[in-house]
């Protein structure tokens, strides 16, 4: 059998003559380089460059020859430059968002001048890294801004996401409360009434529980508004969420604020006087909210008329636990929410007794709180009913809430601040300020105070404050202290015990440490995310401080930092300018040296002559006079007395206007 044929030709011979050498074939031609970058002249003519220097084609015309490197975009160098633009373009964005989010005001105000005065670029960048470079907490502030920006624009492995994946709806903040806005209101969106209802379980209700949250939600959830519910009307749902409109940013909520309080206004009046928790619970949010907006005269009649319905629900007498309670899951909620907004209630009257200087009238409820346990199967699970809680609308972890322990921690310290506020107002036997009888009842106090501190549960602590009401918590124990030792901190010759001090200087502890924990807070979360409980230290701070500056320069700074602080919360809340507007009136009348930091402050924060119509009628400034001296005794006694805000005001409405 003959072998398979080729399927490839055979090569012919090489042919003879020729040298089997490779060098002696023909070269193969080449192709001319094209070059890489053409100078400018020759870009310009749009003709060939050979690259050199200079090149043949402006030799030949004799003219300048000149090369950008840089202009070729596919050059490394022009990389790298590119590069190094983009991160400085980035660390000038990131340090300009540093600074509008954490900056003092005056140096905000002056960014801002300087991007309004046409600045270059250059002029910026030489602001805001010298910005940096001076502030360690605004350039930490910076490098976070540009990582978390880094982290969202890198996938889950490290690949840039595509621009769908960028505006997918779930990169949204969504309230964490979802609630459908009719049948309750028909003045807004569903989007809107759950961003307002989460607002306010976030930031309000927390540290002033008297509304129980999770019967409300699931009540307004149901969306039945014949069937007559316990935890939840319509009424009540207006007044929370114009409650809530005062934390909002958004422009739309400040109208809305108006429109939500009308419809209160007239669903109040619907109901004709009948009684109801949810009733009283309405009366106490319409109240609270005229309080801090500096509108004392409307909200007065709304707190007599809570305090009418107080006592016609039989809330101002003993209130056993009802027997089913241990039987039925829905008896336990409805005792539970039932004592919820009875404390709650005690709870915010003390807190507007610190604004007010007033005495509170409620006593402390007779009733058991049981809103620290359902029954005894039920109480290991109290952190968990209470759900958790996250700064909205800020992107922070959850953590437990922590609601029944923050309303009984708040609960106790309002009953030692009762008893403060008691004395204060009306001590028994007209007992002198100062005397053995009344250091005595300041040292109770303080043993009271501390024992209460021990007791605070861990995650409430200063040094674990991971949530705005534990901020709050503090802030409210500074308060107390300051309030029990504030009548004596003008008396020269008091003397108390070695192991509690003098009390000018534990007047100045506590607000300086009061302070602290609101500049904590500011960094944490801004003060346009406050409570309105928020106000309530600075205003005791700017109180004590102010005799005290006299003392020296070292006191300036907590007092500066409670004048910053309303600023901002007037924001929020038109009270404040009220407050800064008094400070005025007292440094004229008293002189008491406003370091000049604290002056800018009050002479930008000028209230217009028309905003002193409804000055606030209730709030009273603390002062120290003498009695008269009566035959027979040596001399007059320090008596402790209150001055009206409106008074003093009315007194120094000149340089205001």
């Amino acid at each position: 059998m003959s072998p398979p044929r080729p399927t490839h030709p055979t090569l012919a011979p090489f042919p003879t003559g020729v040298g089997n050498r490779v060098g002696s074939l023909p070269a193969p031609s080449v192709r001319s380089r094209k070059a890489s970058t053409a100078c400018l002249a020759c870009k310009q003519r749009k003709s060939k460059c050979n690259e050199g220097t200079p090149c043949e084609s402006c030799q030949l015309r004799q003219s300048p020859c000149i090369y950008d490197r840089n202009a070729d975009q596919r050059r490394r160098a022009a990389s790298q430059k590119n590069t190094e633009e983009l991160n400085r373009q980035r660390t000038l964005l990131g340090g300009i968002l540093a600074i509008i989010q954490a900056a003092q005001p005056e140096k905000l105000d002056y960014l801002c001048n300087l991007i309004r005065g046409n600045a270059t670029l250059t002029d910026l960048a030489t602001h805001i890294e010298s910005s940096l470079n001076a502030d360690p907490e605004i350039f930490e502030l910076s490098q976070q801004i540009m990582r978390s920006n880094e982290e969202q624009t890198q996938g889950p492995t490290g690949s840039r996401r595509s621009n769908e994946d960028r505006i997918r709806p779930q990169s949204l903040i969504l309230p964490p409360i979802p609630q459908l806005a009719y049948p309750w209101t028909t003045l807004a969106s569903d989007e809107v009434v759950s961003h307002l209802v989460s607002l306010y379980f976030t930031w309000e209700q927390p540290c002033l529980q008297f509304v129980d949250k999770m019967a409300f939600l699931a009540d307004m959830k149901a969306g039945d508004v014949a069937r007559r519910h316990s935890f939840c009307s319509p009424l009540l749902v207006s007044a929370l969420l114009a409650q809530a409109c005062l934390i909002s940013q958004r422009a739309e909520c400040q109208v809305l604020r108006t429109r939500f309080l009308g419809e209160a206004k007239v669903r109040l009046e619907l109901q004709r006087g009948r009684a109801s928790v949810t009733t009283l619970q309405a009366l106490v949010l319409l109240y609270l909210h005229e309080g801090v907006t500096g509108r004392d005269r409307i909200g007065r009649t709304y707190y007599l008329q809570a305090m009418d319905m107080w006592g016609r629900l039989g809330f101002d007498q003993y209130c056993s636990r009802p027997y089913d309670c241990e039987e039925s899951a829905a008896a336990r909620q409805d005792w539970r929410a039932k004592t919820v907004a009875v404390w709650g209630i005690f709870c915010v009257e003390n807190f507007m007794s610190f604004l007010s200087g007033f005495e509170p009238n409620l006593s402390a409820p007779r009733m058991e709180r049981y809103f620290e346990f359902y029954s005894a199967e039920d109480r290991t699970d109290l952190d968990a009913r209470d759900g958790d809680w996250s700064p909205y609308p800020m992107q922070r972890p959850e953590q437990r809430a922590l609601l029944a322990k923050t309303l009984s921690a708040v609960s106790s310290l309002c009953q030692i601040y009762h008893e403060i506020s008691a004395w204060n107002n009306n001590p028994p036997d007209n007992v002198p300020l100062g005397s053995a009888q009344d250091l005595a009842f300041r040292c109770h106090s303080f043993k009271n105070l501390a024992t209460w501190n021990a007791q605070l549960h861990l995650s409430l602590r200063p040094s674990a404050c991971t949530m705005a009401h534990a901020y709050y918590l503090n802030n409210l124990y500074h308060a107390t202290h300051i309030s029990l030792f504030r009548p004596l901190q003008e008396l020269e010759d008091v003397r108390m015990p070695i192991e509690i001090g003098s009390p000018r200087d534990l007047c100045f502890k506590h607000a300086s440490e009061c302070m602290e924990t609101i500049w904590a807070y500011r960094k944490t979360f801004s003060l346009r995310h406050s409570s309105c409980i928020g106000l309530l230290g600075p205003y005791m701070v700017v109180l004590t401080l102010s005799p005290q500056l006299r003392d020296g320069a070292h006191k300036n700074e907590p007092f500066i930092r409670a004048c910053q602080a309303l600023v901002e919360l007037s924001e929020n809340f038109p009270v404040a300018p009220y407050i800064l507007a008094m400070l005025k009136a007292l440094d004229m009348e008293h002189q008491f040296g406003f370091p000049e930091e604290a002056i800018m402050i009050l002479q930008e924060s000028s209230l217009q002559p028309e905003e002193l119509e409804d000055i606030p009628v209730e709030m009273r400034v603390p002062i120290l006079t003498r009695s008269p001296v009566v035959a027979g005794d040596p001399g007059s006694s320090p008596v402790a007395t209150t001055e009206s805000v409106g008074e003093l005001l009315a007194r120094w409405a000149g340089p205001f206007e």
